[in-house]
């Protein structure tokens, strides 16, 4: 079965990027899209019209720790925004109260501890996000 949903993640990790990958893995209508790199602010335009792309999440500092991204997370979200006004785009970041501050949407910031959660037994894991998320 092809997937119905192509969603980009960029983060500088590759880790990070792996944990995001078997986050939605269980899921056979979404497929992964692996940003390692960006330029200008207007790049982030290119990928998700040049590999049609469903939605984005990003990373929240991803030019403080490498040099393959010339803008941090909230710079790239907050171009998607005003450019596409209701594209689905987040950012994932382990420090969601600083980020919040950074973007047009605080409601777009989403803690990365949903893809490193490990339910309980016999926890269902969709109820366990959206706790966690909330």
């Amino acid at each position: 079965m092809e997937a119905k949903y192509l969603i980009g993640f960029a983060d500088e990790e590759q880790s990070e990027r792996v944990d995001f990958a078997n986050f939605i893995d269980g899921d056979p209508e979404i497929a992964f899209y692996e940003i390692t790199s960006l330029g200008p602010v207007d790049d982030i335009i290119d990928v998700v019209i040049n590999n049609n792309l469903d939605a984005i999440v990003i990373d929240f500092k991803l030019k403080e720790y490498s040099d393959d991204f010339e803008e941090n997370g909230e710079t790239y979200l907050n171009h998607l925004v005003q450019t596409f006004e209701k594209f689905p785009c987040f950012i994932l970041t382990n420090n969601s109260i600083d980020a919040k501050k950074y973007s047009y949407d605080p409601f777009k910031v989403i803690s990365k501890e949903i893809i490193h959660y490990v339910p309980d037994d016999g926890e269902d894991y969709q109820i366990a996000i959206q706790l966690r998320s909330d």
